[in-house]
């Protein structure tokens, strides 16, 4: 096996058993010694690695989340990607629940934030920069449409309701895309 697939398969494996140990201990009590304990790793093996725990995170979301949904936005396909990500997300959502009750400097929301920010460039590229002008910009379209996506996806995550589905949240997603607020704060849905 090559260099870069060991160091590929211990990144795994670091980032399998602290998803394991977020969904049995939670984030916050969570130490690295433990982690290192269940990958069978010493510390500075970790630390090749990993900076901290929050970095893992950022890792994770990366890998499992953020890139498979970048050919949909690469193609044009906004609501997919969405529910993409949600699905993604489904996947582990007993982790991402965990990791979504964090908040503070790099916590989850921060890397979907960031995200989705960066989604949104992909997705709008230069369809608006003729039109730009005021507040009305590719960058603060992409800020807009972020924490909306942000907002549900938090919230969906936070909800220990089993019956709130991938489709539930989905149809918030659609609701907001296609409402204007005045018609949302007035009730009409």
């Amino acid at each position: 096996m090559d260099r870069q697939s060991v160091n590929q398969d211990t990144k795994t494996r670091i980032a399998e058993c602290f998803k394991a140990l977020v969904v049995e201990k939670g984030f916050e009590k969570l130490k690295v010694r433990e982690i290192t304990d269940r990958a069978g790793l010493t510390r500075p093996t970790f630390y090749t690695y990993f900076k901290d725990k929050y970095e893992i995170i950022e890792y994770i979301f990366e890998t499992e989340v953020a890139e498979p949904v970048r050919p949909f936005l690469d193609k044009g396909f906004l609501r997919e990607s969405v529910l993409y990500f949600l699905v993604q997300l489904e996947k582990d959502k007993a982790f991402y629940r965990e990791i979504a009750q964090f908040e503070g400097q790099n916590s989850f929301a921060d890397c979907l934030r960031r995200t989705a920010v960066d989604g949104v460039r992909r997705y709008m590229g230069d369809k608006i920069k003729s039109q730009e002008r005021g507040l009305y910009t590719t960058e603060n379209m992409a800020r807009y449409f972020s924490a909306m996506v942000e907002f549900i996806v938090v919230r969906w995550l936070r909800q220990r309701d089993p019956e709130l589905t991938t489709n539930m949240a989905m149809e918030i997603y659609d609701l907001l895309m296609m409402k204007s607020p005045y018609d949302l704060l007035n009730g009409n849905i």
